[in-house]
Parts: C-alpha cells; sequence; structure tokens
C-alpha cells in the first residue's frame, strides 16, 4: 500500500494467557513484527495496549496502559471506543500466522469481522467506528453483531488465533513439513 492509512490499529497485548501457560505478547516478537507490517502498510497511528502499567517497558512504539477501571477485554474495547476518533482495527498478539497480505486485506475491511480458516468469526480482528458497534452488549459476538462478516480471504488461517502451547506446536509442525 503506498498511501497513509486512515485508521488506527490495535494490537491487543495485555492479557494473561492463562491457558498458554506464557506471556503470547512476547511470543515470536510478534507484536514488534505486527508494528513493522502495519508501518511499510503506511498505517500512522498503531498503538499497543499493554494491560498493566508495569507492562509498557516490555513494547516498542506508542504504548498504552489499560486504566485501572478496564477489566477484560469488553471493558477494554469499551474504553478504547471512547479514546480514537474514527475507524479502529483490532489485532490481537496471538495472531502468529499473519502476514502482510492479511494485515493488509483486514486494513481494507471496513464495518467487517473476518473468518479464520475453521468458518469462525473472530471480533478481536473486528474492523470497525465505534459509533457502528453495540457497546452496551455483554459479549463480543454481541457488540460486533452490527459488523458484516467477511469471508472473502483466501488464507483466512492467518486470522487464526491461539489460546494453548499446543495449537502453537501444530503449526510448528506444518511449517515443517512444508
Amino acid at each position: 500500500m503506498e498511501s497513509e492509512i486512515n485508521l488506527t490499529l490495535i494490537i491487543l497485548a495485555g492479557g494473561k494467557s492463562t491457558r498458554m501457560g506464557k506471556d503470547k505478547a512476547l511470543m515470536f516478537d510478534n507484536t514488534s513484527r505486527i508494528q513493522t507490517m502495519a508501518e511499510n502498510l503506511g498505517v500512522k497511528d498503531c498503538i499497543v495496549l499493554c494491560g498493566d502499567k508495569n507492562r509498557k517497558g516490555l513494547f516498542q512504539g506508542n504504548v498504552w496502559a489499560d486504566p485501572i477501571s478496564v477489566d477484560g477485554i469488553l471493558d477494554t474495547i469499551i474504553w478504547i471506543s471512547k479514546q480514537i476518533k474514527g475507524r479502529i482495527q483490532l489485532i490481537p498478539c496471538d495472531c502468529f500466522q499473519i502476514q502482510q497480505s492479511g494485515l493488509e486485506y483486514l486494513l481494507r475491511m471496513n464495518g467487517s469481522l473476518p473468518v479464520d480458516e475453521y468458518g469462525l468469526k473472530q471480533p478481536l480482528l473486528a474492523n470497525f467506528s465505534p459509533e457502528n458497534i453495540r457497546l452496551e452488549e455483554a459479549t463480543l459476538n454481541e457488540m460486533f453483531s452490527n459488523l458484516t462478516v467477511d469471508n472473502g480471504f483466501y488464507e483466512p488461517s492467518q486470522f487464526n488465533n491461539f489460546n494453548t502451547q499446543e495449537e502453537v506446536n501444530l503449526i510448528r509442525l506444518e511449517e515443517q513439513k512444508s
């Protein structure tokens, strides 16, 4: 992409990674890799949401700590939606298979949710304007229910997320075979 992207990319890197057993935000230097791809694509505003303020030093660039009043991903999205004017693109730090082509696709979506290779909606990859989502809802799917589901990307495995080390190991095995 040659022109500047007029949206704010939010990298979600503040979770507890309980099921993974280690901090997903630090695995494979993926947060920095996403930041670099975003910069290469012309994203002007890229924010890493790091969770607790004690985590700010773990990341480079524009890093925001969650306020103390924020508790969980729903509160985080509500809070960030009140801070950012204009379109927002979410991307979780555990989107380990994302490539520049996948990120470019996400950035071009407008008011949409992509699906992964299993056909599952990925709300943490939503591209939205705050006025077009339902901030009062109790679940991510309800919050983003006004968005169009987009299953048009040719390589939806780039949109998979990972919650356990076993899932990451399976991907490594697949990569070694090819």
